[in-house]
C-alpha cells in the first residue's frame, strides 16, 4: 500500500475496477442509511450502463487514483445548471467520490478532489456542488474540510405502506 499514486482520466479498461469502487461506496453509505441506500439486485449492471454513458460524454469528468495494486479512488462529476429564473453560474456537480477503505486517512481524498476541481476550473466552472447524506458524518466532515458548506437541505418523508 505504499508507493506512487497516479491521478488520471478513466479509460474504458477501468470499467470493472470502477464498478468495484462504486459498490464499496454504496456499501459504506448503506451502513449509515440502509433504507435509502438499498439497491436492486442488478444495481451494479444498471450503474455500469450509466458509467458507459458518462464515459461517452466529454462534459463528464471521470478521474481515478491508481496505485500499484490497481484503482484506489474515483471522482466523477458533470456540469450542472440552476433553473432558468436563477442568475447563478453554471457549476460543477460531483456525482460520485470514493477512496478505497484501505487508502483512507492518507490525504488521497484531498488530492483526488483537487484534481477534479482543477478539471472543472479548466472548463470555466467557478462553483462546485455535491450531495452528501446527512447521516454520514465521515463524508460531511471530509467535504467541509474541502471548503464546502451546506446551502440547501433536501428532505424526505416516507408515506404510505
Amino acid at each position: 500500500m505504499s508507493g506512487e499514486i497516479a491521478f488520471r482520466r478513466a479509460v474504458v479498461a477501468d470499467r470493472d475496477a470502477i464498478g468495484l469502487l462504486w459498490v464499496e461506496m454504496m456499501e459504506f453509505h448503506r451502513e449509515y442509511d440502509p433504507a435509502f441506500f438499498r439497491m436492486k439486485p442488478d444495481a451494479l449492471d444498471v450503474w455500469l450502463k450509466y458509467l458507459d454513458e458518462c464515459m461517452g460524454n466529454e462534459e463528464h469528468v471521470i478521474l481515478v487514483a491508481e496505485a500499484e495494486e490497481g484503482l484506489v479512488g474515483l471522482a466523477m462529476g458533470r456540469p450542472g445548471e440552476d433553473p432558468p429564473p436563477f442568475d447563478a453560474p453554471r457549476h460543477g456537480f460531483i456525482t460520485n467520490f470514493v477512496i478505497a477503505e484501505r487508502w483512507r486517512g492518507r490525504g488521497l481524498g484531498q488530492q483526488l478532489y483537487e484534481a477534479l476541481a482543477a478539471e472543472f476550473e479548466k472548463a470555466g466552472l467557478t462553483e462546485l456542488r455535491l450531495s452528501v447524506s446527512m447521516k454520514n458524518p465521515a463524508s460531511n466532515a471530509f467535504w467541509q474540510q474541502m471548503g464546502f458548506e451546506p446551502f440547501v437541505v433536501q428532505m424526505r418523508r416516507v408515506v404510505g405502506g
